[in-house]
């Protein structure tokens, strides 16, 4: 029976026999298929017929699963793609290979798979019947949205909005799953979102994607969140400003965990904030071992205050926000990427310092991953005249060029904090994508250094 939607499909498996059977299923229900037998192969494929669903099996040959995913999710065609990861054994050994793949366990019956995605795609395919909300937080308080929204099991994500800063969090038939603030996730994130009371706020019915960071319930975070502000509130008076620079002055190993991760974060000097946003433990538990080490001498409050700037003048901001749009490759949607190449770790983590200070720069909820001699993966998202650049570490090591292939192609440039990190296969592989080789002038490691650098690279 032929479903009321034409849906596009994607199947990547060596297995011929699931490929035909998958393949016939589908059809006879009025999709179109596209195969393919390993990742790169069907990368091209899936960006050609933009496909909507995406089946791939765990051994994929060619390329790793979870570069499979990343190129996917990146693509503007492919971004919003239902993903499905197939494999023998245990469904939650599977789900738990990507947290973005539904797992399909083998061996199948394909009738009941191309049922599941002719659900998804007719589903996909349905007029919304929800429309996106909008207000200001004066007017309707944060805890009264989320019980609202718990009442009436709304899904979709809540976005809030103050001055040059931002939050999101993401329901799930009522339930909050997820929360973003700055450059952490979660119950953190959603903690620091509930302290938000000035602003406005957007609610747009969406599924959410990621992972299920959040299990509490609602009206448990509610409470929690709610005695945790009362108690900064009450620690504030005692504690320095979050912009006050830190250093610690004892070799001091404290047994207790979160004092233990102040101290090792400590091994270079932090402001207050900078703490915060690198700590795996919530604000709260944070504050009250930073002021225990402060009242202990371990940790001393040095008398700089990291000073945040702005990216450009005002008048500037329009002119290199329109620089930046040109940066996205002509007839392409989707996220500006700046690539960042550096030759040492050392190097990416001190010009993310920098960038820290500048008011427009917001980091990247996950950090970047380790990568041969540096790392991969976003850094953050500049806000300048309308347009938000994404900056992207890329290793330079010669095993990771096909990685700046496929993360860059819908780019023009990539900036290089250290020129020996620029090899000749690299320059060729640049000149081949057709990508603007900028290297760094010195003092990138400073605030003002990174801000010139940024407005260098867009006025190019």
């Amino acid at each position: 029976m032929k479903s009321s939607v034409a849906g596009r499909v994607l199947v990547v498996d060596e297995d011929w026999a699931s490929l035909e059977a998958l393949a016939q299923a589908l059809r006879e229900k009025g999709h179109s298929v596209s195969l393919a037998t390993d990742g790169r192969t069907g990368l091209t494929r899936a960006a050609e017929v933009r496909a909507e669903v995406v089946l791939v099996d765990e051994a994929l040959p060619v390329l790793d699963l979870r570069t499979f995913f990343d190129v996917i999710r990146e693509d503007p065609r492919t971004s919003g793609a239902h993903l499905f990861v197939m494999g023998r054994g245990d469904p939650a050994r599977l789900a738990s290979l990507d947290a973005r793949a539904e797992p399909v366990v083998k061996p199948f019956h394909a009738g009941e798979v191309a049922a599941r995605i002719d659900d998804l795609l007719r589903a996909a395919h349905a007029p919304a019947e929800e429309r996106e909300l909008r207000g200001d937080l004066d007017q309707v308080a944060l805890f009264d949205l989320l019980q609202v929204f718990a009442a009436n099991a709304r899904t979709g994500r809540l976005v809030l909005a103050q001055g040059d800063t931002d939050a999101s969090i993401w329901v799930e038939r009522g339930d909050v799953v997820d929360a973003t603030a700055g450059g952490v996730s979660g119950e953190k994130a959603l903690y620091r979102a509930l302290a938000v009371t000035e602003g406005q706020f957007v609610f747009t019915p969406t599924e959410h994607v990621g992972k299920r960071r959040i299990q509490s319930s609602v009206s448990g975070l509610l409470m929690e969140a709610a005695r945790r502000a009362d108690e900064v509130e009450r620690l504030a008076p005692s504690l320095p400003s979050r912009r006050a620079l830190l250093r610690r002055s004892l070799d001091l190993r404290p047994e207790e965990a979160v004092a233990a991760e102040v101290m090792a974060l400590l091994v270079e000097d932090r402001s207050v904030q900078e703490l915060l946003d690198h700590a795996v433990a919530h604000d709260l538990e944070v504050l009250r071992a930073l002021l225990r080490l402060i009242e202990e001498g371990a940790v001393e409050v040095l008398g700089i205050q990291v000073e945040e700037i702005d990216l450009c003048r005002e008048d500037e901001a329009l002119m290199l926000g329109a620089a930046a749009a040109e940066l996205r490759r002509s007839g392409l949607k989707g996220v500006i990427r700046v690539g960042v190449i550096a030759e040492a770790r050392e190097q990416i983590a001190a010009f993310c310092r920098a960038l820290s200070a500048i008011r427009q720069f917001r980091p990247a909820v996950d950090p970047p991953a380790p990568a041969g001699s540096s790392v991969f993966g976003a850094l953050g998202t500049l806000s300048i005249g309308g347009a938000r650049l994404e900056l992207f570490a890329l290793p330079p090591d010669d095993s990771s060029l096909p990685m700046i292939a496929a993360f860059m192609a819908p780019s023009r440039a990539v900036m290089v904090l250290s020129s020996r990190a620029v090899s000749k296969n690299l320059v060729a592989l640049l000149s081949d994508l057709d990508l603007r080789l900028v290297v760094a002038e010195p003092g990138w490691e400073r605030p003002e250094g990174a801000a010139a650098n940024l407005r260098g690279l867009l006025r190019a």
